[in-house]
């Protein structure tokens, strides 16, 4: 039997149900997400979308360089990510 990610704690409500998880696990789903995304539009509408999947490289070695990341900073300012709180409970 599986367990749960220790960083994903799953809380369960009468409305949703909703994932917590680090600010790192976020940025790397995004991260992913966008490479996914541009390779396929890359491929199927305009190769001028790959130019977008380097873009998203480029802002991943520089966050791992300088310690800042401005998905990071989206994230906390549109209320995506709260430190310390639980969501949907």
């Amino acid at each position: 039997m599986k367990t749960a990610h220790p960083r994903a704690v799953r809380n369960i409500t009468d409305q949703s149900m909703e994932i917590d998880m680090s600010m790192d696990r976020k940025i790397r789903v995004i991260a992913g997400t966008f490479t996914l995304l541009s390779l396929a539009l890359g491929t199927w509408v305009s190769p001028w979308w790959y130019l977008f999947t380097g873009f998203v490289g480029v802002n991943l070695i520089q966050s791992a360089l300088t310690g800042w990341c401005l998905m990071e900073d989206i994230l906390r300012a549109t209320g995506v990510h709260r430190e310390g709180k639980v969501q949907g409970g």
